[in-house]
């Protein structure tokens, strides 16, 4: 089948409506709009019929193909009473298209069935539109797509910024890190036991303490000194065991994140092959981390150290104003001065 393929010069489907309408000597007045326009609007309708039935042997039945105007552009805004006037061929080919005359506005969808057709009269299809044209005006619709970007912006941003937050707690909070975290509850534990922070006191036979008190006795100076060296001679032997334990478990570790990142040669003491100055170069972020790890364990020791000073301090001064309490008896002291 053979279609008309000129374009009409005028593409305005509104201008084309009011040039039938005026041709058939119709009028094009909608409502004011406002309340009680509704019901003008259906007096407007059934006026306008008992007219048109009347000059409807006149109408010489004229009408255009019309589409979308922005219909295959899917960035552009959705406007389904935005007509564009086409030549019949062009309109033929699309699946569905519109006609329009001065009577009625036809949609003709094309289906596997067959063809559908969907008619409504004018002046009800020009009160939608300008009912529609008056909703997409407002300020929501006008602006939906600044506000959808800027909110689609904000939310990348905010993303982005937590992720860069997040990768930067994994680099500097060890506490974050599975084998770091593991380590820190260790050594932590092992200090809380030799002298809790709660008190000073250590539990059982792990406790560290500098002094050793006896309440129930007196002792001579000499005999004190004495008893004090040894007590303090065997807490620097445990102390120095809770050293090593705390060096080898801080070994392991660094061994171990070291070979999640793949740099554990370059931290093997009995590996032949020395490391190249690019390798060393590439994974020195891994040496500066582990060198902030050692600090932190290191305050975490020196704080046990102190810890264990103030409470021999603590001890060894409440023993001092509990002795200074006690008096001898009248009866002791005049043996005293018999001797």
């Amino acid at each position: 089948i053979c279609y008309d393929r000129t374009e009409p010069e005028d593409d305005n489907a509104i201008n084309h409506i009011l040039r039938l309408r005026k041709k058939q000597g119709w009028l094009t007045m909608l409502p004011q709009h406002g309340f009680g326009a509704k019901s003008a609007m259906a007096f407007v309708e059934k006026k306008n019929l008992r007219k048109e039935v009347v000059h409807l042997k006149e109408d010489e039945g004229e009408y255009v193909f019309c589409l979308l105007r922005n219909g295959n552009n899917p960035k552009a805004r959705y406007e389904p009473y935005d007509f564009q006037v086409v030549s019949m061929k062009t309109a033929k080919c699309q699946k569905e298209h519109w006609t329009v005359s001065a009577s009625f506005v036809s949609k003709i969808s094309s289906e596997a069935d067959g063809k559908d057709m969907e008619v409504t009269p004018v002046m009800n299809w020009l009160y939608e539109r300008r009912l529609f044209n008056m909703i997409i005006n407002l300020p929501f619709f006008v602006k939906f797509r600044i506000w959808k970007a800027f909110i689609r912006w904000k939310v990348n941003v905010q993303s982005s910024k937590k992720n860069n937050s997040w990768m930067l707690m994994l680099k500097e909070l060890f506490i974050v890190d599975v084998v770091f975290q593991s380590c820190l509850l260790y050594v932590r534990a092992l200090c809380e036991t030799a002298s809790s922070s709660n008190g000073g006191l250590g539990l059982g036979d792990s406790a560290i303490i500098f002094v050793k008190l006896d309440r129930s006795r007196s002792y001579l100076l000499d005999e004190f000194y004495n008893v004090q060296r040894h007590q303090c001679k065997h807490a620097f032997g445990q102390i120095e065991s809770l050293r090593n334990k705390i060096i080898e478990m801080i070994k392991q570790s660094c061994l171990k994140v070291a070979d999640m990142e793949g740099a554990k040669k370059l931290f093997e003491p009995d590996f032949k092959n020395k490391p190249k100055y690019a390798e060393i170069a590439e994974w020195r972020h891994i040496l500066a981390r582990f060198t902030r790890f050692i600090r932190l364990v290191d305050e975490i020791f020196q704080d046990l150290l102190c810890r264990l000073i103030n409470t021999a301090v603590r001890l060894l001064l409440e023993f001092f104003i509990s002795s200074d309490k006690v008096r001898l008896s009248n009866e002791k002291k005049n043996e005293t001065l018999i001797r």
